[in-house]
């Protein structure tokens, strides 16, 4: 801004004018052009900076360099020269081989490292850009490199030296006392030659300690004295005087040898000392040079920094200002016009019309401004007759709105429509029809806004959310099968169809199919109750006419070895088969008994008890002690509810529906395993009644469980079909009959049958309708001798001639007098004339009158008269007919002489006591 000031106000204005009538791509060239060249005047500063700050930080690394280098070379000949001191010092006082090993190989390892050391340095040197070293001389810098190398030539030669001095068997010295010792025994016997001999050997001591050469050449005088006199001596042989002269010839030269090596050692050591004191000026002055030359390149490279700083921040202050000067410029000629173009767009947006732009210059914003100003007033004339066709089709959508909106909330089938999130991964709530409300017990704004997954959990196992996201992928109608939902809160079945709309949203309509699947459930169980009812019919009327036939035949098998076992004694060879032959025909009228059971609707006689004492009752008995012994591997458990319902049931059936279910559970455990027998009373109510197939009320439950290896699911559907049965044939058990006397036996007491199984074990669940009757008196144990009778009248009734026979001769044993009719007519004409005290009155008779219709004739004539009904099978219905009519009882054949007598005893007993049937 200073140049505006200095420059004259005409020249401002037109450079003003100028450089708005530039366009804006040369504005921003010249801009981008000034500011560049500002960025590489730094930047060539900066570098050329840089480069000799470089070479600086260069020669103060290679000035260290040489430091490091001269003071290793130093401290490595340093080591060099006390490790041959003492290697000179040790070789006299211990062995050649040690000292050689301990100072003198350690020494040229160390001259070694120095010569490598004086190699790199004198490479360093050469390779120095400025003048090597100014202060030292070439040929100090020379001898200096040279010294380790000279050192290592001279430590060599001084340990040959030593060596060739020293050797243990080999050396001067070790020869010297050889040659000592040889002539030492040659003298022995000449004590005045050997006290000669000995002074020089005492002179050749001295000089090892002194290394005096003066004392090895008094020692060579004396041994030439001594050779003389001894070749002077007329005692001595020629032979003699010439082998000590070899000897004196021999260590002569040997004592002249040592002195030479002696010389050459010491002439070394002081060769050691020249090169030290040689040397160790010049390293000096390296060491002082190298410091002194990283003390300037260190001060040169502080002052280019500061130069460089200087240079960078005027730099910096001419860029700023260029900068703001540039930024003024374009601030005046483009951001203030574009920002005011921006605010005046803002106030068109914000429906201001009539807005209008004033611009100087003819650059592009320039040139906006006008296309704007045009732009303006021909979309104000387009607004203002768009709102008058807007005003239409608005009033027009309203009430097109309206119509959609009531076919939407008032529609038959609930519909929803969804945003899709997360790339499709869920669905947000968008709207929600009344339909949808009500079958869901939700508010419209409970669910408008949010996530699918969040109101309806469960959904994305059912796979909806899958058909979701494929519709708004493809845009393809999919209709979802119907499937049910449950997620703790909403439960039902649901039936969908989802589209997609061309603005994107998700629509699904679907139904509530819950009642629909509730009543074909209903209508599924039903059936299959009313199919296995027609199947258990069949084969019980099947079972029913072949036990009819049976018990007629047992009852001659049963009763003729009893009637046979009163008139022989127990000690008679006959006692046992007609005992066996009574046991047989009595399993068999068990057998027969559950054929009977199969046939549902067969008379039986029914007894208000506790299901806990018939439990308790069963575990006492000889046929659980029996399943005990075959199973001793299994444990049998009883978890019994007290205060129970009591029950109106047929103790017979019961107990034999916890023998058959008890003695299952064990067959079912291969191995060791447990059978748990349980008690409960439990409610039913309207909900149960389906699942159940029970009316509703209050029920006992008995349990039964076991830890076996299950049923197979497809044998449960046939489990209680009579002989169905995956056991063997023909052993203990195996007939197929225990589950449908269990079934048939429920179904006579109202009640009914759960089983649960899995790879765990089997559980039944048998359902009987409680009541509140009071429990039923007990029947007193008593024997064949107060069964007898006081000669009353009975008359027996019965198609079959051969059961007339056994029923009057088993009558006649109780004491009572009888008459046998083989029909119903001729019973009837009978009574006409006659009077009896009893019938015994079969209920099937073919052909000719049945029971019933027997009896309800016999009463015209004698209207109290008693009887005592008797049949291998009867359908129930017909003997509450007959009892109704007044008959005083049933027995089911076969029968025994004490089951007879039993039943005849309590209708007489109870006439004596003036009770009526």
């Amino acid at each position: 801004m200073i140049l505006f000031h200095i420059l004259p106000r005409s020249a401002i204005k037109h450079v003003l004018t100028c450089w708005n009538n530039l366009g804006l791509t040369r504005k921003f060239s010249l801009v981008f052009n000034s500011m560049l060249a500002l960025i590489l005047l730094i930047a060539l500063s900066s570098y050329f900076s840089f480069l000799y700050i470089n070479n600086a930080e260069e020669n103060i690394r290679k000035s260290t360099q040489i430091e490091r280098l001269v003071l290793q070379m130093d401290i490595g000949q340093q080591k060099a020269r006390k490790l041959i001191g003492s290697f000179f010092l040790q070789c006299q006082h211990s062995s050649l081989r040690e000292a050689h090993e301990r100072y003198a190989q350690p020494s040229v390892r160390e001259i070694s490292a120095v010569i490598t050391l004086s190699t790199k340095l004198k490479d360093l040197l050469l390779h120095k850009k400025e003048a090597p070293l100014p202060e030292i001389s070439e040929t100090d810098l020379n001898l200096y490199l040279a010294s380790a190398k000279h050192f290592a030539e001279t430590a060599i030669h001084a340990v040959e030296l030593v060596s060739r001095k020293d050797a243990p068997k080999r050396g001067i010295q070790a020869q010297i006392r050889q040659e000592s010792v040889d002539i030492a025994k040659t003298l022995q016997p000449y004590p005045i030659l050997r006290m000669h001999y000995s002074e020089i050997a005492l002179l050749y001591r001295e000089y090892l300690l002194t290394r005096q050469r003066p004392t090895m050449q008094k020692a060579l005088n004396t041994l030439e004295e001594l050779h003389t006199a001894i070749m002077q001596n007329n005692s001595f042989l020629d032979s003699k005087k010439d082998f000590i002269t070899q000897h004196f010839d021999n260590v002569t030269p040997l004592y002249r040898e040592l002195l030479d090596v002696d010389s050459a050692i010491a002439g070394i050591i002081n060769d050691f000392t020249l090169q030290e004191t040689a040397t160790e000026p010049v390293s000096t002055k390296l060491i002082h040079q190298s410091q002194q030359e990283t003390y300037l390149a260190t001060q040169h490279i502080q002052l280019t920094r500061q130069i460089i700083s200087i240079l960078i921040l005027t730099s910096t202050m001419v860029a700023i200002f260029a900068v703001l000067s540039l930024a003024r410029l374009m601030h005046a000629s483009v951001t203030h016009k574009v920002l005011t173009l921006a605010g005046a767009a803002k106030q068109y947006s914000e429906g201001n019309l009539t807005v209008r732009i004033h611009m100087d210059g003819d650059d592009e914003l320039g040139y906006l401004g006008k296309n704007f100003n045009a732009m303006a007033a021909r979309l104000n004339d387009m607004v203002v007759s768009l709102e008058g066709m807007v005003g239409k089709k608005t009033a027009d959508l309203d009430t097109r709105e309206a119509f959609y909106r009531q076919l939407f909330d008032h529609g038959s089938n609930a519909i929803a429509v969804y945003k899709a999130v997360n790339q499709g991964e869920d669905f947000v709530f968008l709207d929600f029809n009344r339909k949808g409300e009500e079958i869901e017990g939700l508010q419209k704004e409970d669910v408008i806004g949010k996530k699918v997954s969040t109101m309806f959990p469960a959904l994305r196992k059912s796979g909806l959310l899958d058909v979701f996201r494929e519709v708004w992928e493809r845009g393809i109608p999919v209709s979802h099968p119907p499937f049910y939902y449950d997620d703790g809160r909403i439960e039902g079945w649901r039936q969908n169809r989802v589209y997609k709309l061309p603005t994107g949203e998700i629509v699904t309509m679907y139904d509530d199919l819950t009642q629909q699947k509730i009543c074909e459930q209903e209508k599924e169980i039903m059936e299959k109750r009313l199919q296995q009812a027609q199947k258990m019919e069949a084969i019980g009327l099947l079972a029913g006419g072949v036990a009819h036939d049976l018990n007629n035949i047992l009852t001659a098998i049963v009763n003729y070895p009893e009637l046979v076992l009163m008139q022989i004694s127990k000690d008679s060879p006959l006692y046992s088969p007609v005992s066996q032959i009574r046991d047989s025909g009595i399993r068999a009228a068990a057998i027969v008994a559950d054929l009977l059971t199969v046939a549902r609707g067969v008379a039986n006689k029914k007894d208000t008890t506790e299901l806990n004492r018939l439990i308790e009752s069963f575990f006492d008995s000889l046929e659980f002690r029996q399943i005990q012994t075959d199973h001793p591997n299994i444990s049998y458990n009883k978890d019994l509810e007290k205060g129970l319902y009591n029950i109106t049931c047929s103790t017979v059936h019961v107990i034999k529906c916890i023998m058959n279910l008890i003695l299952n559970a064990s067959e079912a455990i291969s191995d060791t395993g447990v059978v748990t027998v349980h008690s409960r009373s439990e409610d039913i109510d309207e909900c149960q009644t389906i699942k159940y197939g029970l009316k509703p009320g209050p029920y006992v439950v008995l349990g039964i469980s076991d830890t076996g290896s299950g049923i197979a699911a497809a044998d449960l559907d046939h489990i209680f079909e009579p002989f169905y049965t995956k056991k063997v044939m023909g052993q203990k058990s195996g007939t197929g009959l225990g589950l449908s006397i269990v079934w048939n036996t429920m179904l006579d007491h109202c009640g009914g049958v759960l089983v649960h199984s899995s790879s765990q074990g089997t559980h039944f669940d048998l359902y009987f309708p409680a009541t509140s009757c009071q429990l039923s008196q007990t029947t007193k144990s008593t024997t064949l001798e107060k069964l007898q009778g006081n000669g009353e009248t009975i008359l027996i009734i019965d198609d079959e001639p051969e059961l007339l026979v056994i029923a009057s001769q088993i009558l006649q044993e109780l004491g009572y007098k009888t008459v046998s009719k083989e029909s119903g007519e001729k019973a009837i004409s009978y009574l006409q004339s006659h009077s009896v005290d009893l019938l015994l009155l079969d209920m099937i008779m073919d052909p000719g009158m049945n029971g019933r219709q027997t009896y309800e004739q016999i009463l015209t004539i004698h209207p109290t008269q008693k009887a005592l009904l008797a049949s291998g099978f009867s359908d129930n219905t017909e003997v509450n007919k007959i009892l109704a009519l007044g008959a005083s009882g049933y027995i089911g054949k076969p029968y025994t002489i004490f089951e007879l007598g039993e039943a005849i005893s309590t209708i007489f007993n109870r006439k004596k006591n003036g009770v009526t049937a």
